[in-house]
């Protein structure tokens, strides 16, 4: 198993890395790619996360697929393809497990967030959300706030979107500009125990 220490790493040529923190120094444990199997090629892994099960996803912004992994690194399978219907993908920028066991994926190119179970059957597309009915432009990651609901990062509309698990908008932060609070293309989000945000700007 992957230790508590250890950092899974992504990068465009179509590597997964495992490094160890040891002494603030990392160590390359094992890496995986770009062959993942017989007929499967990384192309452009982007977002890469770890479920509670231990289960790794890569979401694989080129091959417009998500490609599950052990803690081995070991490939799984490979979920979706590239188009625009439910369970299709195009440039993918992030995917994530839920506490209700679904993933959450940041269908980049279709301006939209998918949520389907870990086979790859479709639950809901999240596309529009509020008042306004506004439309995810380019949402490139996502995360889980401790409360159950997600954070999207909205690269396109420059904020960070809040939503419940069933795509309902809680509430929207920042908006476009270089003031305090103001974003100009966001791409990641995080937050810690303390309910702190941090966002990649």
């Amino acid at each position: 198993a992957i230790s508590i220490l250890a950092f899974i790493l992504v990068n465009p040529s179509g590597v997964a890395q495992v490094l160890k923190s040891s002494n603030l120094e990392l160590r390359l444990v094992r890496q995986v790619g770009p062959e993942l199997a017989e007929g499967v090629v990384m192309a452009g892994p982007f977002g890469i996360s770890i479920s509670a099960s231990a289960t790794i996803y890569v979401a694989d912004d080129l091959a417009h697929q998500i490609y599950v992994l052990d803690t081995e690194l070991r490939y799984l399978r490979s979920i979706g393809k590239h188009g625009a219907n439910a369970g299709e993908f195009s440039y993918p920028d992030d995917a994530v497990e839920g506490a209700d066991g679904l993933l959450y994926v940041a269908d980049t190119g279709n301006n939209r967030v998918q949520i389907i179970r870990p086979d790859g059957r479709h639950i809901r597309t999240v596309s529009r959300f509020g008042w306004l009915r506004t439309r995810f432009r380019n949402p490139r990651a996502i995360k889980f706030g401790t409360a159950g609901q997600f954070y999207v990062a909205d690269w396109g509309n420059h904020a960070i979107q809040l939503l419940d698990v069933h795509g309902r908008l809680i509430m929207t932060l920042g908006g476009h500009g270089t003031g305090p609070g103001e974003f100009d293309g966001p791409i990641d989000v995080d937050t810690d125990a303390g309910g702190r945000i941090f966002v990649v700007d």
